[in-house]
């Protein structure tokens, strides 16, 4: 009698671990798939609401913030930049040590949800994954996707005591973006 509670574990186990490592592969590759992208985003970050625009290129992200402050981030995999549009000042930092990183991780580091946690409710995907980065913070990141079209819906973020969640809309597939766009320089310089 427990040997036949033990296969029948083992085979839900196999199964459970063949249907998360199918959905991971299937959301590696859509994400693998993007080599350009905007998407327009409403952000609540510990109750205070933003809006904006992510723009995704080859090795690079920007955000462009419209409401309530106007101000653009722009990241590659070990720089970043912050520029208030009002003020025209900018600011240099390293991603890796901000929220930013996770950002970056999620369009140019698919490789970084392998060890992720699927579940699949209705016609939504959520790919979960937790951790400490290299410094001991301690994160949680779930992505939720809509399944038919599979599209990113939603990034929810729990960072350094933080609480970052961005609903997506607008996607924009393949725009063609000017080569001043994901610049690491004070746009200002550009006359934008």
């Amino acid at each position: 009698k427990n040997l036949i509670y033990l296969i029948i574990l083992l085979f839900i186990t196999i199964k459970q671990s063949h249907s998360n490592n199918y959905y991971i592969t299937e959301i590696t590759q859509y994400l693998d798939s993007i080599k350009s992208l905007s998407i327009s985003f409403i952000q609540n970050e510990d109750g205070q609401i933003s809006e904006g625009v992510i723009s995704i290129g080859e090795n690079r992200l920007r955000v462009d913030y419209f409401s309530p402050t106007k101000f653009i981030i722009i990241v590659s995999k070990n720089k970043g930049m912050y520029y208030n549009i009002d003020l025209d000042e900018d600011e240099f930092f390293d991603p890796n040590n901000t929220s930013a990183r996770f950002f970056f991780d999620i369009f140019h580091n698919p490789k970084f949800f392998f060890d992720g946690k699927v579940v699949r409710e209705n016609a939504s995907i959520t790919l979960k994954k937790g951790g400490l980065t290299e410094d001991g913070i301690n994160y949680n990141i779930k992505l939720l996707f809509e399944d038919n079209p599979f599209n990113l819906k939603k990034i929810d973020l729990f960072f350094d005591e933080s609480n970052l969640s961005l609903s997506i809309f607008g996607h924009n597939y393949n725009p063609t973006f000017s080569k001043k766009h994901f610049k690491l320089i004070n746009p200002s310089f550009f006359g934008d």
